[in-house]
């Protein structure tokens, strides 16, 4: 679903073998070092300079673009933060999940691109791995899913 996001961990214990278990470990280290909140937080202060500049130029994609990019940013901000902006620690374990469902979210475009590029390509631009997993259209290419296949006539391989 566009815009929410699911953990690592838990995509990785709805994994099949998985049986929905979910192992506690202890913490490894931080989500984010401080070098690489400190840029963030630097780029975020950019972005809304930008917004300034292009709200005064009224330029509408400009602004769409810089919008997309600084929630982007903020979500990761948040995602390495908790209260009172303190830096999250990870575990080993949701370490584990987050490499293997990146791995496997990467893969799956893979597969797919031998028989449709065009999802694939759709894929790789709008699904977001980390320690957290979203899906994230672009709204200027919007998208309808149809999960279920028009059917056909076995007899005839037409549809009705």
């Amino acid at each position: 679903m566009p815009g929410v996001e699911s953990s690592a961990l838990a995509l990785s214990a709805a994994a099949p073998g998985h049986a929905g278990t979910v192992v506690a470990d202890s913490e490894t280290g931080e989500v984010i070092d401080r070098q690489a909140l400190a840029a963030y937080r630097q780029r975020l202060r950019e972005i809304d300079a930008e917004l300034d500049t292009a709200g005064s130029w009224n330029d509408q994609a400009g602004l769409d673009r810089l919008r997309l990019e600084r929630e982007a940013l903020l979500a990761e901000v948040r995602a390495a933060t908790g209260l009172g902006g303190r830096r999250r620690r990870i575990s080993s374990t949701e370490e584990r999940a987050r490499v293997a469902v990146r791995k496997t979210i990467a893969a799956a475009p893979d597969r797919i691109q031998q028989h449709d590029s065009a999802l694939a390509r759709l894929l790789r631009d709008t699904v977001h791995t980390g320690a957290s997993c979203h899906y994230d259209p672009d709204p200027a290419r919007p998208v309808t899913w149809l999960l279920d296949p028009p059917s056909t006539d076995c007899a005839t391989g037409t549809r009705p």
